[in-house]
């Protein structure tokens, strides 16, 4: 029977303050601070009636972080009633790196659940040496992004010329602080720049990390040659354990002049391990990027691609992040139903129409097209229920199902 909207409104539907946490930057053998975000039910209408009813359940995918829920109390931020959420650090025994993991926050009472936050770690600084930025010499530009978790001083030199470095806004929730540092081939005011190689230094002082405290080298070329850009700067898949392995294509693009020509893709691991593989597609500047979770047992993985071209910054190098979870029941991620014509978030889904569905775990199975018509009901072994009536399928796979809504609904 289908549900009435009345009943429908009379449901907890979870909402989060904030998806992602970080990077949290800390020193090595240290733990960083509780970073601390709220949930809520949008039913709430200034009062306890529908948040109250959320009877959440906090899981991490790694030991160094953790999370609780609080108990219920006015918002910090908006108007109505929600529930802290806690994420605890005990990283003081992780090596200086880059880590991640994600919460997933469950209700069974809840719409719009399970969710998922990504947590991102910096053990140690994350700014390097050396920055290389390239640009063209008809006006081009290039920048490097980095967080920081207090508030710092910066120099760039030479000061008032092609080099600058800036605060980015922070957003709701400041657990870190955003800069960029830029290179501009045509600086405001002044003469631009011929071709050839340019150096200055960004100096960082008064960091609550020490390890911040220091001087960035950056080389900036000006150049007619190629400069590849990955359409993906990098590529965070999270995979069910002894699944088909994923296929992701990472189209390689030149932001420079001349013809770019891309080579040969190598793919490295972190620790080791045969997960991950890369080759170019033949006759295209795009990167065939293969994940396999055979055999891998669940955690966080890294890698990296490097593609070799023609171009000034070759090789380039794209990183590479698996999660390799448990298998579980498919979950459709939040906001995951699409009109399947626009694939705009919160459209309105009607009778009859062609909806696309994201989440995970759907199928484990290779994906499946359906082949004649009438459309079947199930589809490379996975069905589709509206309102407990079966949808007719026409595309199925690990992380995404397209189906037709019945009209009888």
């Amino acid at each position: 029977m289908a549900s009435s909207p009345s009943l429908l409104l009379a449901v907890p539907r979870l909402r989060l303050s904030n998806t992602v946490v970080g990077p949290v930057t800390v020193a090595p053998g240290a733990n960083p601070a509780v970073q601390e975000l709220e949930a809520y039910s949008v039913a709430d209408r200034e009062a306890t009636s529908e948040t109250e009813n959320l009877r959440l359940t906090l899981t991490s995918t790694a030991p160094w972080v953790a999370a609780r829920a609080g108990a219920l109390r006015t918002c910090a931020r908006r108007s109505g009633q929600c529930i802290p959420l806690q994420l605890t650090f005990s990283t003081a025994s992780l090596a200086a790196g880059a880590y991640s993991a994600t919460v997933l926050v469950a209700d069974p009472n809840a719409i719009d659940a399970p969710q998922r936050i990504l947590v991102s770690l910096q053990v140690g600084s994350t700014l390097p040496d050396r920055v290389n930025l390239y640009a063209t010499p008809n006006g081009g530009t290039d920048e490097f992004a980095f967080n920081t978790n207090s508030n710092i001083e910066t120099n760039a030199s030479p000061s008032n010329s092609w080099l600058t470095v800036m605060q980015l806004s922070a957003g709701t929730f400041n657990f870190v602080r955003p800069f960029r540092i830029a290179a501009r081939q045509q600086p405001s005011g002044g003469q631009p720049l011929a071709e050839g190689t340019y150096n200055g230094t960004v100096q960082i002082r008064n960091s609550a990390l020490a390890a911040d405290n220091k001087t960035v080298n950056v080389a900036f070329q000006v150049t007619s040659q190629p400069i590849a850009q990955a359409g993906t700067a990098a590529l965070r898949v999270r995979i069910a354990q002894n699944t088909p392995k994923q296929l992701h294509r990472v189209r390689i693009n030149n932001r420079g002049l001349g013809r770019l020509a891309v080579g040969a893709a190598t793919a490295s691991v972190t620790g080791g391990g045969t997960w991950l593989t890369a080759a170019k597609l033949a006759g295209f500047d795009i990167i065939d990027v293969n994940l396999d979770p055979a055999n891998v047992t669940p955690g966080v993985y890294r890698g990296s691609v490097a593609v070799a071209h023609n171009g000034v910054n070759s090789p380039l190098n794209v990183p590479v992040e698996l999660e390799v979870v448990e298998q579980a029941a498919p979950a459709i991620r939040f906001q995951g139903i699409l009109d399947n014509a626009v694939f705009e978030e919160n459209d309105v889904i009607a009778a009859g129409g062609i909806v696309a569905a994201f989440g995970e775990q759907f199928t484990f199975q290779e994906p499946a097209v359906a082949s004649s018509l009438p459309l079947p009901t199930e589809l490379g072994g996975m069905r589709v229920f509206v309102n407990d009536r079966p949808a007719p399928a026409y595309y199925s796979s690990y992380g995404q199902v397209n189906f037709q809504v019945p009209y009888d609904v």
